[in-house]
């Protein structure tokens, strides 16, 4: 691979743009410290290359009178097809233009128009939501390109020992500055500088390690990790190793898992980590060089990958790949292959694991016998994989030690190799992931570092670290404690218990699930404008914006104002989460509120969310099948104001609309204090019940009788709500007195349900 023409793809996007950022004299000395490097790379050779693609640029036909068979210029001519790809030829944004949000671009079934950009800033996930003022001083561009150069002539001189670990450690600085710089005018005001810089290494990388009559095709896989969910909650017992400790792990575990299956594909090419263009929720998208070899390559990993999954998790985790071969020029219609590679997906997903059940056409029959599982030594927690000593089988083992290092975690490094003496823990044929508190030890088996949550300035560049926003919080202890005879130490996370004990009246949990509704279409259908092309870095741009608001920003919200909510997932576009019931509500509300503000209020991206209250020792693995359905059903009831669903949030089997649900939140707190201090009664609340029940069978079946709920409220409420009578209590109660077709009788059993956890007691 030649790494001199990786590091000029990555940085000759930047070029313009500084050029007219910096005063010409900072900028000169940008370019001649690039050029003057003589370490991994050769400077002055990877400057040639950006070099010969500015004179393309600048002279196209003086170009193709050149000898493209010279090998310098061949290899440039890879970064030329490759910006021409991308639509980067004719990038150049103005120096004070800020990235525009890719949010404002979206349109589905509404017609949207708004202006919104970030800030010019280095990025940091506590401030990453749009503004209307577009322009910045020149005096702020300077600062931010200033410290933008700094760092990337550090990065670029670094003292790094493997030239991937530099070009990994260029993306970082990238990243961190280029973020907030859109692409160009002309319609890429809303693609970010520092996508167009990685989908260029990775087209570049890509055909570089093409064939020569196959390097204007690309393969773009897609590979998707199914049984997420099923897997992170099927956690048997509650006692042994304890949940909170293990379902976070898991939820990570299965992150890295998918990562480093992303990892393995991109080694057998010799490609670097931005040819994986997106990654989230277990999901990953692949560049990769076209032809044969890459086809049967692709097959043969997907049936290794289908004999492994069945061997190590009895085929309740499956990775299903897929991928289309194209002209690069197909490229540029990005949309179109998304909707492709979803229906092979589809298809794919309806045959899973026939790598390992078939072979050469027949049914493979010893792949249907469960081998070398005793079934007198099970694990106690998950009840299905042998455990050889003690208690817990090696994965539920590995949980539990990763549940108690993962709430200090600062670092997750990567490791290959095949020596017994590699730290950390083992995921799959030599690939090793470890987490750490402190920055890792440079060593040779060391392939990649994420830091997590923050770019650290003082973090060395010998070292392929890139920053990694995951949403990782859950509540530990602070110091020693024993909770029911289990002993916590310090930094450890806390038991559901505990959680469950800091809630206000009823010590109950409460689940929350959420996610964007037709985040599918949006990818698909969304950007897509009239007769405009929708480019790759657009669909990148909206992927890296959404994991930070769900993994960086609501990360932090939970840090700073939900201390006692723990994060099971939280990515791409969905999460769940678990809490003190009475902190779950309000950071529902807060999550729908600030994604409408991060999305600029564009009504083509909304969020439907699932509520559940249950206590603290009731099966994780059942109570998220109901939270799930509350999701299900916010998303399918219909309304008045949401006809076809969607928008809306669903708790106790009542779906309703955001505003409505803030509006019933209030009014169960107020009647939770009414009853907590008697102003009303229970038995007149649970006669409120019996009345519900009767104007259902009304409004429902047509039932005349049910009717008579109207006389005997109103003597009910004539009887017991007095002149004597609190005024608040006797005011709330008589707005069940009506026949107007909202009426408030149908909310009334969620609301009591939920007013209801406000009191000490049942």
């Amino acid at each position: 691979m030649n790494h001199d023409l990786l590091a000029a793809a990555s940085v000759y996007p930047l070029l313009r743009w500084f050029k007219q950022s910096l005063d010409a004299e900072s900028y000169q000395q940008l370019i001649g410290n690039l050029r003057s490097y003589r370490g991994c790379i050769d400077g002055e050779r990877a400057c040639a290359y950006m070099d010969d693609a500015g004179r393309y640029l600048r002279n196209r036909n003086h170009f193709d009178q050149m000898n493209i068979g010279d090998e310098r210029l061949g290899q440039a001519f890879l970064l030329i097809k490759a910006l021409q790809t991308l639509g980067a030829e004719q990038m150049a944004a103005k120096n004070r233009e800020r990235l525009e949000s890719v949010f404002a671009q979206i349109e589905l079934e509404k017609e949207f128009k708004a202006s919104l950009y970030y800030p010019m800033q280095t990025l940091s996930v506590t401030d990453i939501f749009p503004e209307p003022e577009p322009m910045e001083t020149p005096e702020e561009v300077q600062r931010h390109a200033t410290a933008f150069a700094a760092d990337l002539q550090d990065a670029w001189c670094c003292n790094a020992k493997q030239p991937s670990v530099l070009i990994t450690g260029l993306q970082r600085v990238i990243d961190h500055y280029a973020w907030c710089i859109p692409a160009g005018d002309h319609g890429q005001q809303a693609v970010s500088l520092a996508e167009v810089c990685k989908q260029l290494c990775a087209l570049t990388a890509a055909w570089s390690a093409s064939s020569a009559a196959e390097e204007n095709r690309i393969v773009l896989v897609v590979g998707d990790l199914s049984g997420i969910q099923r897997y992170i909650f099927d956690i048997a017992q509650t006692g042994t190793g304890g949940v909170a400790k293990r379902l976070r792990a898991r939820s990570f575990f299965l992150g890295v898992l998918s990562d480093i299956i992303a990892h393995k594909i991109l080694h057998a090419f010799d490609l670097p980590l931005a040819n994986m263009i997106l990654s989230s929720g277990g999901k990953f998208y692949i560049l990769l060089p076209g032809g044969k070899e890459t086809e049967q390559f692709l097959l043969s990993f997907q049936q290794e990958l289908d004999r492994w999954m069945l061997e190590e998790y009895l085929g309740e985790l499956v990775c299903n790949l897929v991928h289309v071969e194209v002209e690069a020029a197909e490229l540029r219609t990005a949309d179109r292959l998304l909707e492709r590679l979803s229906r092979k997906l589809q298809r794919r997903k309806s045959s899973q694991l026939a790598g390992a059940f078939q072979s050469a056409g027949e049914w493979n029959e010893e792949a249907f016998v469960q081998k070398g599982h005793n079934p007198l030594s099970r694990c106690k927690c998950c009840k299905k994989f042998t455990a050889p000593h003690g208690d817990l089988c090696r994965i539920c083992a590995a949980d539990e030690k990763l549940g108690r290092r993962l709430p200090s975690a600062n670092y997750i490094v990567f490791r290959i190799g095949k020596s017994e003496d590699i730290p950390g823990f083992m995921v799959m044929d030599n690939y090793y992931v470890d987490v750490l508190e402190d920055q890792p030890v440079e060593s040779d088996n060391i392939y990649l570092v994420y830091e997590l949550n923050r770019f650290d300035r003082e973090m060395k560049y010998n070292l392929p670290v890139t920053t990694k926003y995951m949403a990782n919080y859950v509540p530990v202890a602070d110091q020693d404690l024993s909770i029911n005879e289990e002993k916590i130490d310090p930094g450890h996370p806390l038991p559901f218990t505990f959680i469950a004990d800091q809630a206000k009246g009823q010590k109950q949990l409460a689940c929350l699930k959420a996610d964007v509704d037709m985040l599918g279409s949006v990818f698909v259908f969304g950007l897509k404008k009239e007769n405009d092309s929708v480019l790759l870095p657009q669909i990148s741009t909206l992927s890296k914006m959404l994991e930070l608001f769900f993994s960086g920003w609501l990360n932090e919200q939970m840090k700073r104002n939900y201390q006692h909510v723990y994060t099971v997932f939280s990515g791409g576009d969905d999460l769940f989460l678990i809490g003190p019931w009475n902190e779950i509500i309000p950071l529902a509300i807060d999550l729908r509120k600030s994604f409408a503000r991060y999305v600029g209020k564009n009504p083509n991206l909304s969020l439907s969310a699932g509520i559940t209250v249950c206590k603290p020792r009731l099966p994780i693995v059942r109570q998220a099948e109901w939270t799930e359905n509350e999701l299900d059903h916010a998303k399918q009831s219909s309304s008045i104001e949401r006809p076809h669903g969607r928008n809306q949030i669903s708790i106790f089997n009542w779906a309703m609309t955001w505003g409505r649900f803030e509006s019933f939140w209030q009014e169960a707190q107020q009647l939770g204090e009414m009853w907590n201090e008697n102003k009303i009664a229970s038995a007149f609340l649970f006669r409120l019940l019996k009345y519900a029940e009767q104007y259902k069978s009304y409004k429902e079946k047509g039932d005349i009788s049910g009717l008579r709920f109207y006389p005997r409220l109103a003597y009910d409420l004539s009887r017991n709500f007095t002149d004597k009578s609190d005024e608040e209590a006797k005011h709330w109660a008589q707005r069940f007195l009506t026949l107007a077709d909202d009426h408030p009788l149908e909310k009334v059993e969620p609301l009591i349900r939920l007013s209801r956890l406000f009191r000490a007691s049942n």
